[in-house]
């Protein structure tokens, strides 16, 4: 799995506390089950976890950092706060689209016959807001310093909405050079 393999490389060529978003538990497990032995510090969003045992394993990331692992849309990416070093790499891996569910389609249907903008009304904006959301917990203050990254090559279409976007190919490298440049600024 290409993307398994770039996740292997990034959590051992960066010495950084991350953060990696997954579209469904179902993928998260398929990447990380076969790889979470190699991950020192691995902390999963588990399907079904109750508050307190979410708050437990998202303190004990906070505390001794590593790796935390969950799903874009759900509670770690919309509401919690990682400052100063507690995160500096958030992963996002996929574009989040919208279900296509009959209510989804509907209204893509509508805003298409309305504005023409049924497809950026519907799809592009709901998924540029949950990566911007995810992203976000990266740089809660303007002293912190955090860099993202979309595993999808699709995310090149979104450009206009994720400013400071570009394609790398050497994603570690990228990420490692980035916070030399930042950390020698200040």
């Amino acid at each position: 799995n290409n993307i398994r393999e770039h996740i292997k490389k990034i959590i051992k060529e960066v010495d950084r506390n991350l953060i990696i978003f997954f579209p469904s538990y179902r993928l998260m497990n398929e990447i990380i089950k076969p790889i979470e032995h190699d991950i020192d510090s691995l902390h999963s969003e588990q399907q079904g976890m109750d508050q307190p045992e979410l708050m437990g394993m998202v303190n004990d990331f906070k505390d001794h950092g590593g790796v935390l692992t969950c799903v874009i849309g759900g509670r770690i990416s919309e509401g919690m706060d990682f400052p100063g070093q507690q995160l500096e790499v958030a992963i996002v891996v996929g574009i989040p689209y919208p279900k296509p569910t009959a209510r989804q389609k509907g209204l893509q249907h509508y805003y298409n016959m309305k504005f023409n903008k049924g497809w950026e009304y519907t799809v592009k904006a709901p998924a540029v807001r949950k990566i911007l959301q995810a992203t976000g917990r990266l740089v809660r203050s303007e002293n912190d310093l955090g860099a993202s990254l979309i595993l999808d090559e699709r995310a090149i279409h979104f450009k206009k909405y994720l400013h400071g976007l570009k394609l790398v190919d050497h994603p570690s490298e990228a990420i490692n050079i980035f916070f030399q440049e930042k950390e020698q600024d200040l």
